[in-house]
């Protein structure tokens, strides 16, 4: 009984610290998740603004993967290939494309991974319902970003005329 009762003022003793040091701990975590907070917002306010950027810019725009497929397009290309953005996304370039185009797009967008990217890509985009358009595209390599983490191609596109 004697033991117990020498032992009781050691462990409360052992107890209080350690309830202080979880105290210490836990201020800490609310520091750091204040921190985290904060820097959350900071990168979605520039995630907005980014995103803004694309979807207003004065030309033409989108992202495809690396084989075409169309990823985001911004209110130009939407208004350009006459279809919303929810109808461009996850669809193949090359079937906006005039059928006698389309070939020689597969080959050369085969290439576009391994080099720079195109400044000046000659493309015949085939509207619904109007003639087709002669448009020219700069194309960029985006790399080691995209669902596969093999890189995503960006595209800006110029409307040179119609072709009747």
């Amino acid at each position: 009984m004697v033991q117990q009762a020498d032992t009781l003022p050691g462990v409360s003793a052992l107890l209080m610290t350690s309830l202080e040091e979880l105290k210490v701990a836990e201020e800490e975590l609310r520091v750091q998740n204040s921190v985290l907070e904060s820097q959350r917002a900071t990168v979605d306010q520039r995630v907005r603004h980014y995103r803004q950027l694309f979807l207003f810019a004065p030309a033409p725009a989108f992202i495809t993967d690396i084989y075409g497929t169309i990823q985001e397009a911004n209110l130009d290309a939407t208004r350009l290939f006459r279809r919303e953005a929810r109808f461009l996304e996850r669809k193949p370039l090359v079937t906006l494309l005039c059928a006698e185009y389309r070939e020689e797009f597969r080959r050369q967008i085969s290439r576009l991974p391994a080099g720079e990217g195109v400044r000046d890509w000659r493309l015949m985009i085939n509207r619904m319902g109007d003639v087709p358009l002669e448009a020219h595209a700069a194309v960029r390599l985006v790399p080691d970003i995209g669902e596969t983490g093999s890189g995503v191609l960006y595209w800006m596109l110029t409307v040179s005329k119609r072709v009747d």
